[in-house]
């Protein structure tokens, strides 16, 4: 009798192996998915992966709700003085957070200069231009 015949063949599944983490991203993933970079020439890791079954193969879910959102969120001012201030948006999505600073930036309240009078024009820059520069 070959040996083993009698026994049932275990199943095998990719998951079982020890380097594959169940219920969390490798860190490279995770970094990506919650940190926007900001390197010296442009932010980095701006994309987000809006499908919630992105990695359900991993047990994470990456769905949007708004009670884990309201749960989670939350802003740090980092500095705070007369003229600006500065603060940190965690557990947001990078979408999210570019549509809070389009928000911030058509509230800010802007000035313009209705009347200027140039006295002595030398330039070969023609007035329309000279009279929007500050």
């Amino acid at each position: 009798m070959a040996e083993g015949a009698g026994e049932e063949k275990k199943k095998f599944s990719i998951w079982d192996l020890p380097d594959v983490p169940m219920g969390q991203l490798p860190p490279h993933l995770e970094l990506q998915r919650s940190r926007v970079s900001c390197n010296k020439d442009a932010p980095i890791h701006t994309e987000s992966i809006q499908y919630s079954g992105a990695y359900a193969s991993m047990g994470i879910d990456n769905g949007s709700r708004l009670d884990r959102f309201s749960n989670n969120f939350r802003v740090e001012v980092v500095r705070l003085n007369e003229d600006d201030m500065e603060f940190d948006m965690i557990v947001i999505d990078a979408a999210i957070a570019n549509s809070f600073r389009r928000i911030l930036i058509a509230e800010l309240p802007t000035m313009a200069i209705e009347k200027v009078l140039i006295a002595n024009k030398t330039s070969i820059i023609q007035d329309e231009v000279l009279a929007h520069r500050k």
